[in-house]
């Protein structure tokens, strides 16, 4: 896969995970006493899990754009090292709000604030992940 094809991959898969980060933010902010709340956010959280887990596929596989990011440019090694391991943290913090929104007992507003932890990190995650690109590439991939 040339760079072009790896960047503009990425602009999909970063796009699509957005629109998830969206619904999520969406079904947490409507009414808590629908009955369908904890259902509804359930599954848009199930949903942003998979465009998270198929994030961490494209961009670590051995041809991922974070291997190619350092082969372009060594000197971003710890950077893209740093955004790996990040990978790995907010993969867990989506498992665990996950658990906690299809638990029983969980305050909305503790659920709420949970899920809002997890995006404002996903959206640091996102942003430090397109300023590693600009860097290696000099190509702005966009707010998507």
């Amino acid at each position: 896969m040339t760079s072009d094809e790896s960047l503009a991959s990425v602009v999909r898969q970063r796009s699509q995970l957005g629109d998830a980060m969206q619904r999520v933010e969406e079904a947490a902010a409507a009414p808590a006493a629908r009955e369908s709340w904890a259902a509804d956010l359930s599954e848009q959280l199930r949903k942003l899990e998979t465009a998270f887990d198929q994030h961490i596929i494209e961009v670590q596989s051995p041809t991922g754009i974070l291997n190619q990011v350092v082969d372009q440019a060594p000197r971003l090694q710890n950077a893209a090292e740093h955004l790996k391991r990040e990978d790995d943290r907010i993969a867990k913090s989506i498992d665990d709000v996950i658990a906690a929104a299809t638990g029983s007992g969980d305050l909305v507003v503790d659920l709420r604030e949970s899920v809002m932890e997890v995006l404002v990190d996903l959206s640091r995650h996102r942003q430090q992940g397109a300023d590693l690109l600009y860097e290696a590439y000099a190509v702005d991939i966009g707010g998507y």
